[in-house]
Formats: structure tokens, sequence, C-alpha cells
């Protein structure tokens, strides 16, 4: 995977329609351009980069091959922000920018990440290797309360919206807990498909009602052989 950054178009378009452009110009909901006056030794692609680039965050991507596909783990710092299946790059995508407002990706240089050994211990059975994993998904006051209680649903059990909002002492924003759920940027270690439909029917996974179906069985699976 190439280095990726949402100002590669922008700066396209800076460099060539620069003679057709007013003085000042409004690029992106991130960027505002100053170009530069007529004589001007300053070039209109430097101002842009001083105008927005120096402040994106620089986020790195871990690749990650699963059961279930190829799954992509993003982090700042050591903060793990997000977590998605690559054929959901476009929501991923959509996610980070909502919260950064841009976004700089590159490839990790740690192939072996801790939260990639984390997550490939819990594919592998080890239902407890996603516990106590720290994780940063942003939002809003209330989509951190629903992300939170999701970490307190056990493995192979799972919960209704309604569940949720009861739980966090909001008893009638289960249509609104049901919207945070599918906005939830951290598969997996905030496990949204361990939530279900009134009916107890496979509903609201990001990743597709057939991925809910097996993490559910997987766990199920797992946890019965704990028992024993």
């Amino acid at each position: 995977m190439s280095d990726y950054s949402p100002f590669t178009d922008h700066l396209r378009v800076a460099e060539t329609t620069y003679a057709k452009q007013p003085r000042h110009q409004y690029i992106s909901p991130y960027c505002f351009v100053d170009w530069p006056d007529e004589g001007s030794t300053k070039s209109a692609v430097s101002v842009y980069l001083v105008s927005g680039f120096m402040n994106i965050p620089k986020l790195y991507v871990h690749p990650l091959d699963s059961p279930l596909g190829k799954i992509t783990l993003v982090t700042l710092g050591d903060r793990l922000v997000s977590v998605d299946f690559d054929d959901c790059h476009a929501r991923m995508l959509k996610l980070l920018e909502a919260r950064f407002g841009a976004v700089d990706l590159h490839k990790s240089p740690d192939p072996n990440h801790v939260y990639c050994d984390r997550l490939q211990s819990y594919f592998s059975g080890d239902l407890s290797a996603l516990n106590g994993v720290s994780t940063d998904p942003g939002g809003t006051s209330f989509q951190q309360q629903v992300w939170s209680y999701l970490q307190t649903i056990p493995p192979g059990q799972t919960v209704t919206y309604k569940d949720i909002a009861q739980g966090i002492l909001n008893p009638r924003a289960a249509q609104a807990v049901g919207r945070a759920n599918a906005l939830d940027p951290i598969l997996f270690f905030l496990p949204c498909h361990r939530v279900m439909g009134s009916n107890q029917s496979y509903v609201g996974y990001s990743g597709g009602i057939e991925r809910k179906a097996w993490l559910i069985q997987h766990e199920k699976q797992y946890e019965q052989r704990s028992l024993f």
C-alpha cells in the first residue's frame, strides 16, 4: 500500500488552475489558499502546504490477514483510532476525515504491531486477547457512552439496542444507539457485532451480515470450549 494523502488532488488543482483563480480561493473544508500577488516569487503550492498540510495528523496503517478477509488497523501515535475491513475502506476514510478533517496515511514500519497481535490471537481463539485494550474512537459524548458499553458485552453473548439504551440510563434512545453503533470506528475492539435487532435478527453491521454471524459463532464456539 503506497502512502496516501487527500491533498494530492487539491495540489493538482492548484498547479493546473493557478493562472485562472482569484487571489483567495476556498479549496476544501480544511484548507484556504492565499494566492500570491502577481509578480510574487512565492509559489501557490508552498502557500497551500503552509495553510493546510502542517496540522494534518500522521496516521499509520497496519494491514492484517484474517479468516474474514483483509483488515486495516490505524494508529495515531500509540493510540488505536480505527479498525475496518479493507473492502470498507471508503467508510473508514469517511469516519477518519469526519473526525480529523484531513488525514495523512502511511504504511506502518512495524508489521507485528501489538494491536495486530491481539487481533490475530482473537481469531485464533483467545477471546480475552481484546480485553483491556485502550482505544481512541473520538465521537460525541453519547457515542462514547454507547461504544464503551460495547466493551462490557462478554464474547459469545448478544444484546439489543434497547438493552444498551437501558444500560446507559437513556431508555428512549434505542434508535440513537443504533445510529451510534453503525458509526463504530474500531471494529472487534469495540464489538458492535454483538448487538442484535429487537427480534434477535442479524442487523446493522458494516462488514456485512455473514461476517457478523461468523464472529458470533466464533465466539460461542471458543467460549463453550473454555467451560470444559
